[in-house]
């Protein structure tokens, strides 16, 4: 038991979890808090859950915790909003600059207590007072002001549109050590490294200089025996991808899924007529001693080109 509970716990992005920490590790963690915190949410989350919990049993009467600035919003804001139920944020910083050992990061400061809490101080939102703080750290004033954690999906809108697939592994090389890819002699097939080794490009790439890197796809439906055919890239694979998705669990990185859901093939024949399209690829086919896995190289590939997108 404690009065207070603060801290500085580690940020660790969700998509980083399994690569960090070991799928072991990371599988358990789920297991441990599913319907707390969601799967893709940052480690740092975790932290408040736990506080939230200790806070909820009469343990803690008070909490405040340094977190990425993404806990405002996505799965990081869900978690938030679990750990602080019946526990009003009661003073916080949405936004501020932190900069430690020459690292140069964004956070947010959350404090937050038992409802009970005759002695919390007065509530504020980055040094202003509120007369209540929302889970996406925005507040309302004098009667005044939003909660739009609260908004529902419009009906209307829904199958119109959905988030593309997003890269699930390391399936990107530099762009080296692809332009060498691309010059080495026909692979065993007779086929070029070029039929599976594409530019990628995020939105950063856009104000910015490029980074030049490339992405190795085989698609969804080539099989293993096919994709080995294409020596080098599959080599990259098997050495930097397969041993971050061949464990067991719940990892996101291995699918035995196969081919887009019915929600996207709907939403694909909605969308036609765009320059875009998407897909869902679940990946190049890895075997391993128990069956078939399937390690996601999730893209979203441009009809325009043959650039694919994050």
């Amino acid at each position: 038991d404690a009065d207070v509970v603060i801290g500085n716990p580690p940020f660790l992005g969700g998509k980083l979890l399994i690569g960090g920490l070991g799928e072991d590790y990371v599988s358990g963690m789920f297991a441990t808090w599913k319907g707390r915190v969601p799967p893709e949410a940052d480690l740092v989350c975790y932290w408040f859950a736990k506080a939230g919990r200790q806070v909820g049993a009469g343990k803690a009467k008070r909490v405040g915790l340094v977190a990425t600035n993404s806990i405002r919003g996505g799965a990081n804001r869900r978690a938030l909003l679990a750990a602080t139920e019946g526990c009003p944020i009661f003073d916080a910083w949405s936004d501020e600059p932190w900069v430690i050992d020459g690292a140069a990061v964004r956070v947010s400061l959350v404090c937050f207590s038992g409802a009970a809490d005759k002695f919390r101080p007065g509530t504020r939102l980055n040094g202003e007072p509120a007369d209540e703080i929302h889970s996406d750290l925005t507040a309302r004033r004098g009667g005044a002001g939003i909660d739009l954690t609260v908004a529902k999906r419009i009906p209307a809108n829904m199958g119109v549109a959905f988030m593309g697939d997003t890269k699930s592994g390391p399936f990107d090389v530099p762009g080296d050590l692809a332009r060498e890819w691309l010059r080495l002699p026909a692979n065993p097939n007779g086929r070029p490294n070029s039929d599976v080794l594409k530019p990628w490009v995020n939105g950063m790439d856009l104000p910015r200089r490029p980074a030049g890197k490339w992405i190795v796809d085989f698609g969804w439906e080539m099989p293993e025996a096919e994709a080995a055919l294409y020596e080098a890239p599959f080599a990259h694979v098997k050495e930097h991808v397969w041993p971050i998705g061949s464990g067991t669990g719940g990892s996101r990185i291995v699918s035995t899924g196969g081919g887009m859901s019915n929600r996207d093939r709907a939403c694909g024949r909605r969308l036609t007529g765009s320059r875009a399209t998407s897909s869902r690829r679940p990946s190049p086919s890895i075997g391993c001693s128990t069956g078939w896995r399937r390690v996601s190289a999730r893209t979203i590939s441009t009809s325009s080109s043959r650039a694919t997108t994050m």
